[in-house]
């Protein structure tokens, strides 16, 4: 419903806009590193404005479907979504990490005609970015940093090695060629094993143990129920970690990332109950897929 579209992507570009505020109280690779983490959002909204280049939708068709970053982004929206084709919006945007990946990637586009290649691109980019600058933290700073956003790294990857021999039905040759193989839990032969046949439920313990909820009834799921099933259970986690982190001393990096990790939480549950009450779900329905225990 085009009410509930609005008011998503109201919700959505207020996250935008409270997720860099944390950034203004740090200095140093912490903040490169929560800064790089917020462009999450140019991701989205770059991914988005591919589709649309892609397949020839006009700006007015375009501009409510990407989050409204306003002056937090100097990247022109528009301008890249009239370029008229994929090569020509590469070529406008500005020298950087996104324009790198995007050339890196454009050959096999233009032979394949694969909007997959260049998201994949772009997603490796970011998160190999993210990953970097964790490393390059240390002392109690860098655990903290391992403890939230590792973790969601290493969830990514086992998702995006799993989906991508599940669904795409990719070659393990490709899915080791995007995913993402050092510095990771789950790296080069955690994914090679996934590519080659290993069982969800198998892998997962053998990262996390018992530690993540649900793990009973993800091992009575097929594992294509399996993997949406484990993504919530995942943020469920981290959710979880993050509501502990607020008990505790105050003025540390950890409590910045706690914060983040449920404002996005909070973010998400409100859309999915937005989204399901726009279908007349009953709340028996919607629940599951909620990450926070909201009562």
């Amino acid at each position: 419903q085009p009410q509930a579209a609005e008011l998503e992507r109201g919700l959505w570009r207020q996250l935008a806009r409270l997720s860099l505020r944390p950034s203004n109280l740090i200095a140093g690779t912490p903040r490169d590193l929560l800064v790089w983490y917020w462009r999450r959002f140019e991701i989205d909204n770059l991914k988005t404005v591919l589709r649309s280049v892609h397949y020839q939708e006009a700006w007015p068709v375009v501009e409510p479907i990407i989050v409204d970053l306003g002056d937090l982004t100097s990247i022109s929206w528009r301008s890249l979504a009239e370029s008229g084709s994929v090569p020509a919006m590469v070529d406008r945007l500005q020298e950087g990490p996104y324009r790198r990946a995007l050339d890196q990637a454009m050959p096999r586009y233009q032979r394949e005609h694969s909007l997959f290649v260049l998201e994949a691109s772009l997603d490796l980019a970011y998160s190999r970015r993210l990953r970097s600058l964790i490393n390059s933290l240390h002392g109690r700073d860098r655990r903290e940093a391992e403890a939230y956003l590792g973790f969601q790294l290493d969830v990514r990857n086992l998702l995006w090695a799993y989906r991508y021999r599940i669904f795409a039905r990719l070659s393990p040759e490709e899915i080791l060629n995007y995913t993402l193989h050092r510095g990771l839990r789950v790296d080069a032969d955690v994914v090679r094993e996934i590519a080659l046949g290993a069982p969800l439920v198998e892998t997962v313990r053998a990262l996390w143990g018992d530690r993540l909820p649900g793990m009973a009834q993800l091992q009575a799921l097929p594992e294509r129920q399996a993997l949406t099933r484990l993504e919530v259970d995942c943020q469920r986690y981290l959710a979880d970690r993050a509501r502990h982190a607020r008990g505790g001393y105050p003025l540390h990096f950890g409590t910045l990332l706690a914060y983040l990790i449920l404002l996005e939480a909070e973010t998400q549950d409100l859309t999915t109950i937005i989204e399901g009450r726009s279908f007349a779900w009953p709340m028996e329905r919607i629940e599951p897929f909620l990450v926070g225990n909201r009562g």
